[in-house]
């Protein structure tokens, strides 16, 4: 490599390490500051694979007792097994988004992630940039769809269902 490119190649990397992290185009939000923000709001277990119903449904309970302002949970449904599927709803916004986790029971990551944005959002209700994402939506998250099969750690359901893929065999 020549002088000039190993210089180019190194100015480069000092240039993205002392830069500082870029906003998201969310709400000019830093990346790096709200990563940094999400270990004090995780509360999902460190094993994705560990989490529950039953523990899933404590963990929506206590987030909504503790911000009653800011988190509404509900019974949605109850799976085959007689399981609760739990739907958790933040914010008041006139724009719904529909969030939700687990629809393959052996998928269970992004529950984890929804109970940790459920936390975070209580925890910091008060953020400018929390309060306006809160009072321009509203969220709606089922955090785990499909209960009988997370029990189970299988993808489809008590049905033996595989949800998304077999949708037609339910409905028609």
């Amino acid at each position: 490599m020549s002088s000039v490119g190993f210089g180019v190649l190194l100015g480069a990397f000092v240039a993205a390490v002392f830069t500082p992290a870029p906003t998201s185009d969310l709400y000019e939000v830093d990346v790096r500051q709200l990563a940094e923000a999400w270990a004090g709001a995780r509360i999902s277990p460190g094993d994705p694979y560990e989490l529950k119903q039953a523990e899933l449904k404590e963990l929506v309970q206590s987030l909504a007792r503790k911000y009653p302002e800011v988190l509404r949970a509900e019974k949605a449904g109850v799976s085959v097994e007689g399981r609760e599927i739990l739907l958790v709803s933040a914010g008041s916004g006139p724009d719904c988004i529909l969030l939700w986790s687990q629809m393959h029971g052996d998928e269970p990551t992004a529950t984890g992630a929804l109970i940790d944005l459920m936390s975070y959002l209580g925890r910091h209700r008060d953020e400018p940039w929390v309060a306006r994402i809160l009072r321009r939506y509203t969220l709606l998250c089922i955090p785990m769809l499909n209960p009988d099969g997370a029990e189970r750690g299988s993808r489809r359901n008590a049905q033996g269902l595989d949800i998304n893929r077999d949708a037609q065999a339910v409905c028609g």
